[in-house]
């Protein structure tokens, strides 16, 4: 791709609906591409490119206002594994300096190496969490935590893959 070219962008929004839009290309720099998108999409957001010869995911990394749309500047997708939109809600569990710690996590997404979530504050980088959900539970070690707006996004790796509690796996 190159600057001028446009391409067709679809996501989900935090309710799960579908949205697309076409996007033209601005630069495109290695693994990363920027375009200009008609509306805002929130750092952190996974979207599908396709622009006419390959469909590639890619993060949202910066978006800004800028002359009547918005530049969105996207970092292709290098996982192994692929994304899958989620929309669970659990509790993310860790032991910190400060001593354990707990908060309300929101699912943005799930592969099998890992998950997405969104928080309400930020949790360190390398810290092993624990996330319990309704009917699971997992644990990984956060990879990245990067403010979104007044919200927090992390990533976190699975250490152990996730479990449901009806399992003999499940431990409380």
């Amino acid at each position: 791709m190159k600057p001028s070219d446009q391409a067709s962008l679809a996501w989900r929004t935090e309710t799960g609906e579908g949205r697309r839009a076409v996007a033209l290309v601005q630069s495109v720099a290695g693994e990363e591409i920027t375009v200009r998108l008609p509306e805002a999409l929130a750092v952190g957001q996974t979207v599908l490119l396709d622009d006419g010869t390959a469909l590639r995911t890619a993060m949202v990394n910066k978006c800004e206002p800028q002359a009547g749309g918005f530049l969105v500047r996207l970092a292709f997708e290098r996982r192994r594994e692929q994304r899958e939109p989620a929309g669970g809600r659990g509790v993310l569990r860790w032991t910190g300096p400060s001593g354990s710690q707990t908060v309300e996590a929101q699912v943005r997404d799930i592969s099998s190496d890992g998950m997405q979530l969104e928080l309400p504050s930020p949790v360190e980088v390398d810290q092993t969490v624990r996330l319990v959900g309704e009917n699971f539970e997992c644990i990984g070690l956060v990879r990245y935590c990067r403010p979104d707006g007044v919200r927090f996004v992390a990533g976190i790796q699975f250490t152990r893959a996730p479990y449901e509690k009806a399992s003999l796996e499940y431990q409380d």
